[in-house]
């Protein structure tokens, strides 16, 4: 990126897929560069782009490492509009003393009503029946050969990753008289488990009759959930997955499904995305997919984008940042004016 002489703090984005809104609100009081080629953006691109910017905009699919951390003298900021950061290195972003903002805050409930979507259309058998009625059929007799499904109220909801939005999550499912248990590698503060009962994950995978995994990427969850979990579970258990789709290895999923380890499972995401065209998963009666939508509602992407912006102005001004997943930048990154012609 040449040096610009507009003297406002220069905004970065680093793909098309930002929506419209965002650069052109930036705009108002920033000069903004973005990068519009079709493909995700190459190392060498994102280095000239953010070598004289103040603050870097990731677009979805954008990759930020060490490599192009360093190159950033200016920066001040790195901030993206969608919750996981997997591809993004938040250590090397710490140690040069420049903040990473995510926006899981907005997503949180509607993940959350997402994960209890899922497990109601599953428990309840309810795309079975949709499918029928599509069919021209009228199917609700007793005798039938169908499952009728089965309640929540009564049975045991497991939640591995209990953070934001398992917290939510729990609520919902004890408000439909779920028993709620859950596992993180410690147990919350006594004043945050909200009825919650924290177990270790082999008693998790054992007692629930519904298991929620809300667990990020990272390199300590790649795989976790495999064939030795499945086999731990209910062989009538409903396994869900809103977190993350490389925590669980897809192929033992499948295995599992197939031979009677777990009875169904309700995918939000899945690994490979986007999952073939011809995949066991897509053509199993006891799966319901869909394509990575859990936080995509109209109310959310507004907020996200709010908060974005918001947070562009507060780096500006010294406010405090939302949503700052690395606490320690802040703390060696003293906030000042950037001067505005």
């Amino acid at each position: 990126m040449e040096e610009c002489q507009d003297r406002r703090p220069v905004v970065f984005i680093s793909g098309a897929g930002v929506k419209k809104e965002i650069p052109d609100e930036l705009e108002k009081f920033c000069h903004v560069v973005q990068w519009t080629g079709k493909e995700p953006i190459s190392s060498q691109d994102m280095k000239n782009g953010i070598r004289n910017a103040d603050i870097l905009v990731l677009a979805f699919h954008s990759r930020l490492d060490r490599e192009e951390v360093q190159e950033a003298a200016r920066l001040k900021l790195v901030i993206q509009n969608f919750a996981g950061y997997e591809r993004v290195d938040v250590q090397a972003c710490t140690e040069f003393g420049i903040p990473f903002c995510n926006a899981a805050s907005p997503s949180g409930s509607t993940v959350a009503e997402m994960a209890l979507t899922l497990i109601l259309a599953s428990r309840r058998q309810l795309l079975s029946y949709v499918d029928a009625m599509r069919a021209g059929q009228w199917v609700h007799s007793p005798n039938n050969t169908w499952d009728e499904g089965h309640n929540l109220a009564g049975y045991t909801a497991g939640i591995l990753g209990m953070g934001h939005i398992g917290s939510v999550l729990a609520s919902f499912l004890q408000c439909l008289g779920m028993h709620v248990i859950y596992h993180n590698r410690h147990p919350l503060p006594a004043g945050r488990e909200q009825g919650c009962r924290w177990v270790s994950s082999k008693r998790l995978y054992q007692e629930s009759d519904v298991l929620i995994n809300v667990l990020p990427a990272s390199s300590s969850t790649k795989g976790i959930i495999d064939i030795g979990v499945f086999r731990q579970m209910k062989k009538n258990a409903l396994f869900v997955n809103v977190g993350r789709g490389d925590t669980v290895v897809t192929e033992d999923l499948v295995t599992a499904l197939r031979e009677g380890h777990i009875a169904q499972a309700a995918l939000d995401v899945c690994d490979p995305e986007p999952l073939p065209a011809v995949h066991p998963l897509r053509s199993m009666k006891q799966v319901l997919l869909t394509p990575h939508i859990a936080s995509s509602t109209e109310e959310t992407r507004a907020a996200k984008e709010i908060q974005l912006i918001q947070n562009v102005k507060n780096v500006l001004t010294g406010e405090k940042l939302i949503d700052c997943v690395n606490q320690e930048a802040i703390q060696e990154f003293h906030f000042k004016k950037l001067k505005k012609i």
